[in-house]
């Protein structure tokens, strides 16, 4: 239970013996045994060496967390921290959360085994489902944890299984707890957008932090009292992008994102919790294309940045680069913090350090950059990149898909040997020959006069009568268009105009034989 605050002392939530807590709990038992009987939701553990020893996750989405050389866990009554959501004018979340606001309403549906091996390629990996209440939306919760980190990654998918649109705001936070104390101070930013609660005195804030890091854009985040973090959630308002930095008090702390979620559609939000005595940060991880469109199969460029917000260096064990399908690493390209060519494992790079990342100046980093080429695919598309680091007991958190590259169609180029040159032929203006008009001689006909019969008389002188004169006849033909057919009758006209002189020549010529013989008789 939570006293009243004094003038002289601030709040105390007690803290019970186990045998105080064994006996109240067993009158409890026996008289609720004839009413309500008790329900304990399930739950499953990432257990490990640590640092963070103890991860457990309920059935309906409370977390505890325990770090090496802590007595109690990180949040008060260990399991005051929640995954909630509100929906359709309601707030769903675990029906149990010590001095929260326990406001129920999941149903259970799985809870996987703990899978991996706690490696960095294969860490620890925790799956929860529930369904939120009548809504239609489900909730699937992925918490997986690296051994030697001093933070674990939450990943909440919040599917609508409805046939409506949904929209919903989503929260995690939770009662701090840190270092055996129940009160501390406030503190937002390393990264920008991160919310913490800091161990301390009264009259000092300390080293020791806990933290709530976003991955996910859009987040909004809240640090104030307990309560007034339990409140919020319960008034179904976005968190106010506040902190009560400057107070000492029993605080709580959270962040929140607001969904659209479509129908058939989901929704996924992801965080870190960081849990350092020594209020270790974590290291951020940027990439960026020297090209942001290049041609198919062309070569581009990355440049992976690691930025250290912590007072003190930082050792990278090393550095990664997942690239895209069809994509791959140019030899001997690597810059920047090293010169020697990555591993290579599938579309996996790493470049094995150990690289020193320079502690922070005041409010600016230190930092590393590695550059290198790469073959782009021979397919068009918008491909993505991921990079990241390997940062030891420090937490580097990853890029996610960044580093766009468009790859385009590449213009045609044809080969100098295939270049056709074109070269227009002239144009041929063609003239029609003149008509030739071919006119012929005309045609003279020569027409002969009737031959009269000899007339016999009894004059022993014959009377010797003149022959006719032939008067020619002139036929002009209008002059024919010439063609070639035309030409040829046009050149056979003498020929017949000839045989036909011949002709009268020789009917003359007879005629005047006939003459003759007649003188004679």
């Amino acid at each position: 239970m939570r006293t009243a605050p004094s003038d002289s002392q601030p709040l105390v939530r007690r803290r019970w013996s186990p045998r105080v807590l064994l006996a109240t709990g067993l009158v409890l038992a026996l008289g609720l045994l004839v009413q309500v009987p008790l329900v304990a939701a399930a739950s499953s553990s990432i257990t490990s060496a640590g640092p963070l020893n103890n991860i457990t996750i309920s059935s309906e989405l409370n977390c505890a967390v325990n770090h090496n050389g802590d007595d109690d866990g990180e949040f008060f009554s260990d399991t005051a921290c929640a995954t909630e959501i509100a929906v359709g004018g309601a707030i769903y979340g675990p029906s149990s959360i010590p001095a929260g606001n326990s406001p129920g309403g999941y149903t259970a549906v799985s809870q996987s085994a703990v899978t991996g091996s706690g490696t960095s390629a294969n860490p620890y990996k925790l799956v929860t489902v529930v369904d939120v209440g009548t809504t239609g939306l489900r909730i699937t919760e992925t918490d997986t944890y690296v051994v030697g980190q001093e933070s674990y990654r939450t990943d909440v998918q919040v599917t609508n299984r409805g046939t409506s649109n949904k929209s919903a705001i989503l929260y995690r936070g939770g009662d701090c707890y840190l270092q055996n104390s129940d009160h501390g101070w406030g503190k937002v930013g390393s990264p920008a957008g991160a919310v913490a609660c800091l161990a301390g005195t009264s009259s000092t804030p300390g080293t020791r932090i806990e933290q709530w890091v976003p991955l996910t854009a859009g987040s909004r985040y809240f640090e104030a009292g307990y309560s007034t973090v339990w409140d919020a959630m319960d008034a179904m308002t976005n968190f106010p992008n506040t902190c009560e930095c400057g107070t000492y008090e029993d605080n709580g702390a959270g962040l929140s994102w607001s969904l659209a979620i479509p129908a058939g559609g989901s929704r996924t939000v992801s965080h870190l919790t960081n849990f350092s005595p020594l209020g270790n940060l974590a290291l951020s991880t940027t990439k960026t294309a020297d090209q942001a469109t290049v041609s198919a199969g062309a070569q581009d460029g990355y440049t992976i940045t690691v930025s250290n917000p912590n007072a003190v260096v930082v050792h990278l064990v090393s550095i990664s680069d997942t690239l895209a399908a069809g994509f791959s690493y140019v030899t001997g390209s690597t810059t920047g913090v090293t010169t020697s060519n990555p591993t290579v494992s599938a579309q996996t790079l790493r470049w094995v350090g150990p690289f020193t990342v320079p502690a922070a100046s005041g409010q600016t980093p230190g930092h590393v950059t590695l550059h290198f080429n790469v073959r782009v695919s021979s397919t068009p598309g918008v491909y993505y990149d991921n990079a990241t680091a390997d940062g030891g007991s420090f937490t580097v958190i990853a890029t996610g898909a960044t580093a766009p590259i468009t790859v385009t169609v590449p213009p045609p180029t044809p080969s100098p040997s295939s270049t056709t040159v074109v070269t227009p032929s002239p144009t041929t203006v063609v003239t029609p020959s003149p008509t030739t008009v071919v006119t012929p001689s005309p045609t003279t006909v020569v027409t002969p006069s009737p031959t009269p019969a000899p007339t016999r008389t009894a004059s022993p002188t014959p009377t010797r009568t003149a022959s006719p004169t032939v008067a020619p006849i002139h036929t002009t033909t209008p002059p024919p268009t010439s063609t070639g057919s035309d030409r040829s009758s046009n050149n056979s006209t003498p020929l017949f105009a000839l045989l036909g002189l011949l002709a009268l020549g020789s009917l003359g010529l007879a005629v005047a034989q006939a003459q003759r013989r007649g003188v004679r008789r």
